[in-house]
């Protein structure tokens, strides 16, 4: 079976003898385009084989390298995938590569990265990405993992000046779970720290997690410090947010004209006197 007579689309129909074979063919011929068909095939037969999927990614990497071809823009799609799938697997990989100049990679789903402690090196290489716009991440559960992600976060928001939209949300989801997740006060800290500097971030998201009318005196203090702050919409959804807050907000709309959005929707303590006024302003 030739390695180029087989589509992505059809690797599900092989058996597992042909399949086999197919991998054994592309290994020997050094097929990026066969290696990165083989990665999707694996990444989309669920999570059992995705360490089939990272070992077929960097083949695919290794086999451009070593013939001197530029990484192309599938390559740079699926990465992502793999990290998220499988991102124990990708320690000690080179990534730095997947991340620079694809612009395919303009979003970035990085829970795992920004909380892991051994994944900084790819905590650094995201930031410097030129490519990446929108950052998404979920909060970790784990007080510890909450701290990193809380210091990456900062590291983030300070050097990478690509980043426009930063996207942070619980992962409690469903009726029967809580509203909001509490944060640990250092990151809400981190964020409005990192925020008083970041020029680049349009939009700021930030979904089911306890802000508190603190947090939100927090961010926008920071905004209003920040004379090159470059903030235009907020999302503050399912935060704990009560009149204090709106007030604060209403303090920022009225120094920040230039401010085109606040969502706050799940915040059922905000008189709703407050919520048409910043409607209003932002209408």
């Amino acid at each position: 079976m030739s390695v180029a007579s087989v589509e992505v689309s059809s690797l599900s129909t092989l058996a597992e003898k042909d399949l086999r074979d197919f991998e054994k063919q592309t290994l020997e011929t050094q097929n990026s385009e066969s290696a990165l068909q083989l990665a999707t095939h694996f990444l989309d037969r669920g999570t059992g084989p995705c360490s089939k999927a990272v070992a077929w990614l960097c083949h695919a990497h290794d086999f451009l390298t070593q013939q001197g071809k530029s990484l192309c823009d599938a390559l740079a799609a699926i990465a992502p995938r793999c990290v998220s799938h499988y991102p124990e697997k990708m320690e000690g990989y080179s990534l730095r590569s997947f991340f620079e100049n694809h612009p395919l990679l303009t979003e970035w789903t990085c829970t795992y990265i920004l909380c892991n402690k051994n994944s900084e090196e790819l905590a650094v290489a995201m930031t410097e990405c030129s490519s990446i716009t929108k950052v998404s991440c979920t909060i970790p559960t784990e007080d510890s993992e909450i701290a990193i992600m809380a210091q990456r976060i900062e590291m983030l928001l300070t050097k990478a000046t690509s980043v426009t939209h930063l996207s942070i949300c619980s992962p409690y989801i469903g009726p029967t779970s809580p509203p909001f997740q509490l944060p640990n006060p250092q990151f809400v800290m981190s964020t409005a720290h990192a925020l008083q500097v970041n020029t680049s971030v349009l939009r700021l998201s930030i979904t089911r997690i306890d802000l508190t009318d603190l947090g939100v005196e927090m961010i926008v203090r920071a905004i209003l410090e920040n004379t090159s702050s470059g903030v235009r919409k907020l999302d503050l959804i399912n935060c704990n947010i009560m009149n204090a807050g709106a007030k604060h907000l209403l303090t920022l709309l009225n120094s920040r004209p230039e401010i085109s959005h606040i969502k706050l929707s799940g915040n059922p303590d905000i008189d709703p006197s407050l919520t048409q006024k910043i409607k209003r302003i932002v209408k």
